[in-house]
């Protein structure tokens, strides 16, 4: 059986000036054939770990996390109208039972509130509050001046060129069974 190598923490800079993992050399990403998936895969995983860990840091500032986020930001999309707690859930990729946790913890800080829906009798519906819809820009605003301090050292074409990379890393197992089925 293999080892796994060890990945260094490596400090995500301009594309020309990344260190390879296991060296202290500049990496010429064109022609160094060295440079294989494990080590990408440990700068991705060490980069997705910085990211996180400092957004994490921020939400936590507002006495928030990424899913209580991420409710606040549904709820708000869904606009004047609202959203089911179903709808949440399945959007969240969650259980109905742990979403209602989660709306009755942000009901009682008042940022959402709960309404019975003017189409379905049996069911409510989610909507922020005036509260909730100016904590979450003001969230949002920190939120953006910290995603352009970590990627302030790329370009736009940097930046499109990184997204479009992960997209194919997250879009390949759809692509690839869609090309399996075709066969």
């Amino acid at each position: 059986m293999r080892e796994r190598e060890t990945v260094l923490p490596v400090e995500i800079r301009a594309r020309e000036d990344v260190i390879h993992p296991s060296s202290t050399q500049a990496v010429d990403w064109d022609s160094d054939a060295s440079v294989g998936t494990e080590q990408c895969i440990g700068v991705l995983f060490r980069a997705a770990d910085l990211m996180r860990n400092r957004l994490d840091a921020e939400l936590a500032e507002f006495n928030l996390n990424e899913v209580r986020f991420a409710v606040l930001q549904f709820v708000v999309a869904s606009g004047p109208d609202g959203c089911s707690q179903r709808e949440l859930a399945d959007a969240l990729k969650h259980s109905e039972s742990g979403v209602s946790t989660l709306v009755e913890r942000m009901r009682a800080n008042g940022l959402l509130e709960r309404t019975p829906s003017l189409h379905d009798r049996r069911k409510s519906v989610l909507t922020a509050t005036e509260t909730g819809n100016a904590f979450l820009e003001r969230v949002r605003r920190r939120r953006m001046a910290r995603l352009e301090q970590l990627f302030g050292n790329l370009s736009a074409v940097d930046v499109a060129q990184l997204t479009n990379g992960l997209s194919l890393l997250i879009d390949w197992p759809t692509q690839s069974r869609a090309h399996c089925d075709a066969a």
